[in-house]
């Protein structure tokens, strides 16, 4: 049971990287969360010669129209 515990909040830490707060006028909390869940896991997917995860999260957070608030 207390590993159980252990790997599920080791999930909710994400991939490690500072992903900072992103913006979008008018955004449901709802879309916000599913927009960075599908971010996380298209920075997350291993392809040779490709961007490093933190910059392909960047580009899929701005493609969907949002802006990084530092």
């Amino acid at each position: 049971m207390a590993a159980a515990g252990w790997l599920l909040a080791a999930g909710c830490v994400g991939t490690g990287w500072p992903r900072g707060t992103w913006e979008k006028p008018g955004v449901s909390p709802e879309e916000r969360l599913r927009d960075e869940y599908e971010c996380e896991r298209h920075a997350t997917m291993v392809r040779a010669g490709e961007a490093a995860p933190e910059q392909r999260y960047g580009e899929c957070m701005k493609a969907r129209g949002y802006r990084r608030v530092r």
